[in-house]
């Protein structure tokens, strides 16, 4: 299996300056006169390990605990109700949710204060912030 790496970096009028220009250019010179497939998206910030701990250490097993549901029923209840989306299919309109992995580092940080309010004011449940705790 061949490894093929990944380059992050910035476009400036139009062209891609990548973080570490040197090893970019050396790859790219290993394909001098190859035919070649590149793809370019825009790179998000994904999650945090202490983040995804927080949600499921904290946040989804206080609720869980409190409510009798099991860590993954808790977690597809918050997410139907703060991560529904609507796209059309065949001139329909369809309510999905969208997954937290989708999610951008501020768009987690938004959904997992929406939980914690719903925990608070709905079910009567403290969640400590990430600074107040260990995780």
């Amino acid at each position: 299996m061949k490894i093929i790496p990944q380059f992050k970096g910035v476009i400036l009028k139009g062209r891609f300056w990548a973080n570490d220009q040197e090893i970019y250019d050396s790859y790219l010179q290993s394909f001098e006169g190859k035919t070649v497939e590149m793809s370019i998206r825009e790179w998000k910030k994904e999650r945090s390990d202490k983040q995804n701990r927080y949600y499921w250490g904290v946040i989804v097993k206080l609720i869980s605990e409190s409510t009798g549901y099991s860590d993954d029923e808790t977690h597809s209840i918050l997410s139907s109700m703060f991560l529904k989306d609507h796209k059309e299919l065949g001139g329909k309109r369809y309510t999905v949710v969208k997954s937290t992995t989708s999610l951008k580092t501020d768009e987690f940080k938004q959904y997992t204060e929406e939980c914690k309010r719903f925990a608070a004011t709905e079910l009567g449940i403290f969640i400590p912030d990430p600074t107040q705790i260990q995780i």
